[in-house]
């Protein structure tokens, strides 16, 4: 930790806050590497347009900060800090001073000599980068000071998003440690959501392509808010925007992925139907957005807080929705309010810092200076987190989209089967009866003698078909029985039957009989062939099954199932 020449490492002014300050506040370096990091002691002075001149600076009264280490910034001014750094020790101590804050401007490090205020070094957004000291995301710059010596500073802040700046003097191997982490997290949160949308892009397009295209421009955005908001433009580009436009981009791309977020989700959420609320409360969410997001692109510092509350609004609602239609039964819904909510807590804590910034302490650790910047950490948390459980959402739609096809292609194709069962039993049916029509044809035209009865034969058949169906479920009515009935012999009942049907008098009772049970069958009488069978007197089901394909040329059952395909498939044949 910090270890300190004097009794304190800045002996602060005892004034109140807000009050002229005309005391130094010297921050002594350490002799040793226990503590390399704590705040900026400092008094300061607010200048609301920016535009004071080096030269009235001295005559400005400088006050004490409310709270130590934080210095307020006005939306379109800058802040003036004024401290001493002392060197107690026999070697030279080079030093760095730089923002918690990430998004700056410019810092301006200016000394007081016997000349007059000169300026030292400006790093920040808004420096080319030939004239950074300092060529790192992080903004900074570094103050050498000699053994034993005890020197006085300026620094000039300006160009802020948030309403405060929380300078600290760390050393110069702690500011590497803490500028590369910075590097590889700036990194990590620029290229995650652009690696999320282009993966939506190639691996998503069998959907609603709403969905997988405002997902992708949701990223993109956060790609691209990140890209500008971490200074990698300039960077990369080595083009330096004014700090005008740098902010309204900033804010542009913040308010815009918040607007492709509310129509991504109001999309997954229309899998089930919208209701008439749901619609007018997406709608009253995109229209407050674009409001908000223009007017606060065309003043993006004074009207920074509108869009900030957008932006934690709009899941909040989103999540209500989502949890809403999970109870519905939207079961990815599920997913979606748990990436809500992984945002909603994000931005908590990012509310959290904004509001109440947490008071910087001595440290060696680049973990601890984390800690101490919630706002950071919970963007980070949001920014990493939500886009993964919106990603695992969109996945279980298509797989649900997928399931859902295959079901419906299968049962497409057991109905293709059905049907091509069924037409293949209907063109047998069809060859049997055009083969029954033909031996019929045929009989008419070899023995047309034989087809058309004389009246009385006629007459006498109709007797003998009746005698047999009014005995049908007799098993034991034979020939004997009908020649009985008819009051003739067994002889002269089966020469006339012979002659006029063509058959003989067991073969005519046996016919009639068939005939009879595929009246049943077709009529649906009975459900089983055991009961068919019985109902027209014949005692023994094989030997009825084999007279009825003898017949028909089909069996029973092929007959049932033209009747009866459901029953029959449910039951088992007796």
């Amino acid at each position: 930790m910090l270890q300190e020449a004097a009794p304190a490492f800045g002996n602060e002014a005892s004034e109140p806050a807000g009050k002229s300050d005309t005391a130094r506040l010297i921050n002594t370096l350490p002799s040793a590497s226990q503590e390399q990091l704590r705040a900026l002691s400092a008094t300061y002075f607010v200048d609301p347009g920016g535009n004071l001149d080096i030269k009235d600076i001295q005559q400005q009264p400088f006050v004490t900060a409310a709270r130590k280490g934080r210095f307020p910034v006005p939306s379109e001014g800058a802040v003036w800090l004024r401290f001493d750094i002392s060197n107690p020790h026999a070697d030279v101590k080079r030093w760095i001073i730089a923002a918690i804050e990430l998004f700056v401007h410019e810092l301006a490090l200016y000394e007081v000599t016997p000349e007059g205020v000169l300026l030292l070094s400006r790093n920040g957004r808004s420096v080319p980068l030939n004239e950074r000291p300092i060529n790192v995301v992080q903004p900074a710059v570094p103050v050498q000071i000699n053994a034993g010596d005890t020197r006085t500073f300026y620094l000039r802040v300006f160009g802020m998003l948030s309403p405060s700046v929380s300078p600290v003097l760390v050393s110069a191997d702690m500011f590497t440690s803490w500028s590369t982490k910075s590097g590889i997290t700036i990194a990590l949160l620029a290229v995650f959501p652009g690696i999320m949308a282009a993966f939506s892009l190639i691996f998503f397009r069998q959907v609603d392509p709403r969905s997988y295209q405002y997902y992708a421009a949701y990223m993109m955005s956060r790609f691209i808010f990140a890209v500008f908001y971490s200074d990698w433009f300039v960077q990369v580009s080595g083009v330096i925007l004014s700090p005008t436009v740098n902010t309204r981009l900033v804010q542009f791309f913040s308010g815009t992925g918040t607007l492709f977020l509310i129509l991504f989700c109001s999309v997954l959420l229309s899998a089930k139907g919208t209701s008439k609320l749901e619609k007018r409360t997406i709608q009253l969410l995109l229209i407050a957005g674009v409001a908000v997001v223009a007017a606060t692109t065309l003043s993006p510092l004074l009207l920074r807080t509108p869009l900030f509350v957008f932006n934690v609004a709009a899941p909040l609602v989103l999540f209500v929705l989502a949890a809403i239609k999970f109870r519905a039964g939207l079961h990815y819904a599920g997913w979606i309010c748990v990436g809500l909510a992984a945002l909603m807590v994000g931005m908590f804590f990012a509310i959290l810092g904004f509001l109440f910034p947490n008071e910087i302490t001595p440290t060696s650790s680049i973990w601890e200076l984390s800690l101490m910047s919630p706002l950071k950490l919970g963007y980070h948390f949001a920014v990493l987190s939500e886009p993964v459980f919106m990603m695992i959402a969109l996945s279980t739609m298509v797989s649900s989209m997928q399931r859902q096809r295959r079901r419906a292609i299968a049962q497409a194709g057991a109905l293709q089967q059905k049907m091509k069962a069924a037409e293949k039993e209907r063109g047998e049916m069809q060859k049997h009866a055009d083969a029954r029509i033909k031996a019929l044809e045929a009989r008419l035209v070899d023995s047309p003698a034989n087809e058309l009865l004389a009246p009385v034969e006629q007459r006498f058949l109709e007797r003998a078909t009746q005698c047999v169906l009014d005995n049908i479920t007799d098993e034991s009515f034979g020939v004997r029985e009908l020649a009985l009935a008819l009051a003739t012999s067994e002889k002269t009942l089966g020469r006339r039957i012979q002659n006029s049907h063509g058959q003989t008098s067991l073969a005519f009772i046996r016919s009639i009989r068939l005939s009879f049970a595929r009246d049943l069958i077709l009529t649906r009488q009975h459900r089983t062939i055991r009961q068919t069978a019985h109902a027209a007197g014949f005692s023994s089901v094989s030997h009825f099954t084999k007279l009825y394909r003898q017949e028909y040329s089909e069996t029973p059952s092929e007959t049932y199932k033209l009747v009866l395909p459901d029953a029959l498939s449910k039951k088992s044949n007796v």
